[in-house]
């Protein structure tokens, strides 16, 4: 028994084979780590702006439904800025107001916009909302003023969820108003 046969690594065998283990792993990890990170934020981003939708959705399709007057203009009796907010009547004569009341877009069937009642959050995480009024020749004016010649809402929400910001904008035509 002349040689000496152990099996087994040398120690150097054993870290090139780790080192070679650890490029391998960041080479193949990178791309499935920023993959997750990008489904994440788009995921983030769908919900934010299923939120926000649901709440633009509910808001223009009873701001549609504005009862109009006898001398044929919208029934809006109020329209303010600071916060903003907006109160007028359906078509069935119930009062409906939204308000952006902190970071939050209320709801509510009653009340002025200075005090409404029966309020519910229809929308949180608000960081803006605005109202643009547009007359029937589509000139923007002062919506505070100009209550009788609304004949078209510009109505812009911005709401921060997370790191995302989603915006969005709906025209709304005052509908019974259409053809007048």
């Amino acid at each position: 028994m002349g040689l000496n046969t152990q099996n087994g690594f040398t120690m150097i065998e054993a870290i090139l084979s780790i080192l070679i283990l650890g490029i391998l792993a960041v080479i193949i990890g990178s791309p499935l780590i920023q993959g997750s990170l990008a489904w994440q934020e788009v995921s983030a981003r769908k919900d934010a702006t299923q939120f926000v939708r649901l709440g633009m959705d509910r808001m223009v399709r009873e701001l549609r439904n504005t009862q109009r007057l006898a001398n044929n203009t919208p029934n809006v009796a109020e329209v303010t800025t600071g916060p903003t907010c907006i109160r007028f009547t359906d078509v069935l004569g119930n009062l409906i107001l939204y308000k952006l009341n902190g970071t939050s877009l209320d709801r509510a069937t009653g009340g002025t916009c200075a005090s409404p009642t029966s309020a519910n959050s229809l929308v949180s995480n608000v960081t803006s909302f605005t109202i643009t009024c547009y007359s029937n020749a589509n000139a923007v004016i002062t919506c505070s003023s100009n209550l009788s010649s609304i004949r078209r809402l510009l109505l812009q929400l911005v709401v921060t969820q997370g790191t995302e910001a989603v915006e969005l904008d709906s025209q709304v035509t005052l509908r019974p108003l259409l053809g007048f």
